[in-house]
């Protein structure tokens, strides 16, 4: 994270779009190894504990596999901040 910076740096918006994509297809199998698949997956999610729940969120709507973004934005140019809603 970087202080007082309004810009989001490119890296966090890379990868955030490589999330959007599998989680709308309900690609698990890329999100259980996304540290291996995601372009900065590492630098993104240096520890899974902030990543579990979204999976965890995803069992949630198992049944309809559908999955929506309600928000998505950053502060300190890389922290991001997106809200999913899963049926």
């Amino acid at each position: 994270m970087k202080w007082g910076m309004e810009n989001v740096e490119k890296w966090a918006e890379t990868f955030d779009d490589w999330l959007q994509h599998r989680v709308e297809a309900w690609d698990t199998e890329s999100l259980f190894n996304y540290q291996e698949l995601a372009p900065y997956g590492v630098d993104a999610v240096p520890t899974n504990e902030h990543f579990i729940p979204l999976i965890i969120a995803m069992g949630a709507g198992d049944n309809g596999k559908e999955a929506k973004l309600l928000h998505r934005s950053y502060q300190y140019g890389n922290l991001s901040l997106s809200c999913w809603e899963f049926n």
